[in-house]
């Protein structure tokens, strides 16, 4: 997941892990629509704040793997979707700002 600062002046957030600020995932198979297990969670070190100055990226990056422990054998007989939304707190604004979508992974051939 990559979030990019378009703007000219530097963007402050905090980052994300699963169950601190938010994120959330679920997988679900196209082949009869039947959800995936998640595993059992690991531990979250906790959120911290991040910096990205001006036109760069934080990049997050999720091991599908760890989350859904059957993903490998699920893809030999199906599509897989995985749903993710991110919330992420307004740090005291007025708002909280929710990020969410859906993209598939093939079946492997």
């Amino acid at each position: 997941m990559t979030v990019t600062n378009q703007s000219a002046k530097e963007l402050s957030l905090e980052q994300y892990n699963f169950g601190e600020n938010m994120l959330d995932l679920h997988a679900v198979k196209t082949e009869g629509n039947v959800e995936l297990k998640h595993a059992i969670p690991l531990l979250s070190p906790g959120v911290a704040p991040v910096t990205i100055p001006p036109g760069k990226k934080f990049v997050r990056r999720v091991n599908l793997e760890s989350s859904f422990a059957d993903l490998p054998n699920a893809l030999t007989a199906s599509d897989v979707l995985i749903s993710w939304a991110l919330t992420m707190d307004g740090n005291g604004a007025c708002f909280v700002q929710k990020l969410s979508g859906v993209f598939k992974i093939p079946k492997s051939r």
